[in-house]
């Protein structure tokens, strides 16, 4: 009976404490309030490696050309060229290479947005690839940023090591249905390759022992970026200017 009323009293005591720590505010920690440490940094200034074209070039207000992200651990916090706060942590890391992100803000116009993708470095270069969503909309993010070198740089495979590069580097294509094929080279592994809009044209064929050929079909009137990644994440880019046809029906 003693050791009954005893143990009656502690859990008495328990409650009484508890009640009086959060009359008062205290709180202990919760998962959510824990930053991780990762060992990889990703902050840094963002922007397409193009100057001309916006890391994400449709939102529900203005296009975003630029954003600085800054990291405490796992947890983010960016500022784009408006203004504009964004939230949100590093999801998974791979290799000490690349990162899962998810960050949360608002578009110019007040709408409610994330952005959703991963993070790649190699050397001292992060690439962030993703999609910008909104309730009604969604737009392909890309940009890259100088970061401290954090993880390892690009180290020969079967295709040879070195830094990718993509040829033509810039080409100029009638709007309604030009076509180009681009070759990438350097780099390791077999490569995949992105397009910074799909709605200006299409990848209508990939060929080669690793992938490195790719022919593009332009869609509509629009600058579009044309990325090739190998299997390290290590990219290079080509700009295609798309206009419309300067021929015509013959004069009369």
């Amino acid at each position: 009976m003693k050791i009954l009323v005893q143990f009656l009293f502690i859990v008495a005591a328990s409650a009484l404490f508890i009640s009086i720590a959060g009359m008062y505010g205290c709180k202990t920690d919760s998962p959510e309030s824990i930053v991780r440490e990762v060992n990889l940094s990703i902050g840094g200034f963002y922007r397409h490696p193009t100057g001309d074209n916006f890391m994400v070039p449709r939102t529900s207000g203005q296009p975003i050309s630029s954003m600085n992200l800054i990291q405490s651990g796992d947890q983010l916090n960016a500022f784009d060229n408006h203004g504009f706060l964004y939230q949100g942590t590093i999801g998974r890391v791979l290799d000490g290479s690349q990162a899962s992100i998810t960050l949360q803000g608002q578009s110019t116009a007040g709408n409610n947005a994330t952005i959703s993708g991963i993070v790649v470095v190699s050397g001292n270069t992060a690439t962030m690839e993703g999609t910008w969503l909104e309730d009604a909309l969604a737009s392909p993010v890309f940009a890259q940023a100088l970061v401290p070198t954090n993880a390892p740089a690009q180290s020969p495979n079967n295709g040879g090591g070195g830094d990718v590069g993509v040829s033509p580097a810039s080409t100029t294509l009638d709007a309604d249905g030009g076509t180009q094929t681009f070759s990438a080279s350097g780099g390791s592994g077999d490569f995949t390759w992105s397009l910074l809009d799909s709605g200006l044209g299409t990848i209508i064929s990939v060929s080669g022992s690793r992938n490195e050929s790719a022919t593009y079909s332009a869609l509509a009137v629009g600058t579009q970026t044309i990325t090739a990644r190998d299997s390290r994440g290590d990219i290079d880019s080509s700009t295609i200017s798309q206009t419309t046809s300067l021929s015509g029906p013959p004069l009369p």
